[in-house]
């Protein structure tokens, strides 16, 4: 089955490439996710209302309902990119194989729900956007084609994602030419075990262990939490605050434990001794404001040789 695409999303992240696909002719619908109350979602759905795009509204429990849509709109190929459902085997059959998904990793490393998140916080450099062919398997299916996004130092997950977005129209457009020649060139997964998945996470991930994570870990923590998920999380005594950004530095302290404050000033910050150097811990989020280091640290306190975990706390 060959036809228009009805593409199956659910942010924002997805309007370049229905921009391109509207141009190009080529865009039968956009199957949105069941809602849930998300703002992306929301601002989504108006934006595709103000240009008069197509709409299915995807359902989990009248996937017949969804199919009589897909075949109304005559769409014949399905690309599905940012949906967190996972489609029943009855919609994929619908489209007899022409059915494909953008996955941001270089399959099968980093599968699942937070491939992003998880490259970020391994401090890579290049993500791969990854085209393949959708199966009941999720993020399983032969390779369609990819393309190599770079991460930057700086990337949040929120400015990588952007740059991955900008990256799907060519992608798209790679997979079309080859519809169009009928010359698909897949390529199976790698079928190594230990590959580094991307799953949900508990709050109890995000926290700092100062006995373990390095240097380069809490950077890379911090930067990609930020914003979405809080940054990462220190302690003091029984409370959580959000970690939003932070600096490693190559200084060499001998003699001091992990988690020991290292200085506090105005113009160094807050400096933290880590078990490969020291962090310097530049902006952080409590429940009365958002702070640099050197303010944090004297809200609450921090003076240079006392351990982080055993810090007496200020009230404010």
């Amino acid at each position: 089955m060959r036809g228009k695409i009805a593409f199956f999303t659910g942010s924002t992240f997805s309007v370049p490439a229905i921009q391109s696909l509207i141009q190009l002719n080529k865009l039968a619908c956009v199957v949105l996710v069941e809602p849930q109350g998300n703002p992306d979602l929301i601002q989504l759905t108006a934006l595709l209302e103000q240009s008069n795009v197509p709409m299915v509204q995807y359902s989990s429990f009248d996937e017949f309902k969804v199919i009589a849509e897909l075949d109304r709109y005559q769409a014949g190929i399905g690309i599905v990119y940012l949906f967190r459902h996972k489609l029943s085997e009855r919609i994929i059959s619908f489209f007899s194989g022409d059915i494909f998904n953008l996955h941001p990793s270089e399959l099968p490393s980093y599968r699942g729900p937070l491939p992003l998140y998880w490259q970020i916080r391994h401090g890579k450099t290049q993500c791969v956007l990854t085209l393949h062919q959708l199966t009941k398997d999720i993020d399983s299916g032969p390779v369609v084609t990819s393309q190599t996004v770079d991460i930057h130092p700086f990337d949040t997950l929120q400015s990588l994602s952007h740059q991955v977005s900008q990256a799907v129209p060519a992608v798209i457009n790679t997979l079309l030419i080859q519809l169009q020649n009928n010359a698909i060139a897949t390529t199976e997964q790698s079928t190594i075990e230990n590959m580094p998945s991307a799953p949900f996470f508990s709050e109890q991930d995000l926290l700092i262990d100062w006995r373990t994570h390095t240097s380069e870990n809490i950077v890379c923590m911090a930067r990609a939490g930020n914003v979405d998920f809080g940054g990462a999380r220190i302690q003091l005594e029984n409370n959580l605050f959000q970690l939003l950004q932070a600096t490693q530095l190559k200084t060499e302290y001998s003699g001091i434990n992990a988690g020991t404050v290292i200085e506090v000033s105005m113009m160094a910050g807050l400096l933290i001794k880590s078990i490969d150097g020291a962090v310097r811990l530049d902006i952080i989020a409590t429940p009365y404001g958002v702070f640099d280091g050197y303010k944090f640290a004297t809200l609450y306190n921090l003076d240079a040789g006392t351990s982080f975990h055993q810090t007496t706390q200020r009230t404010l």
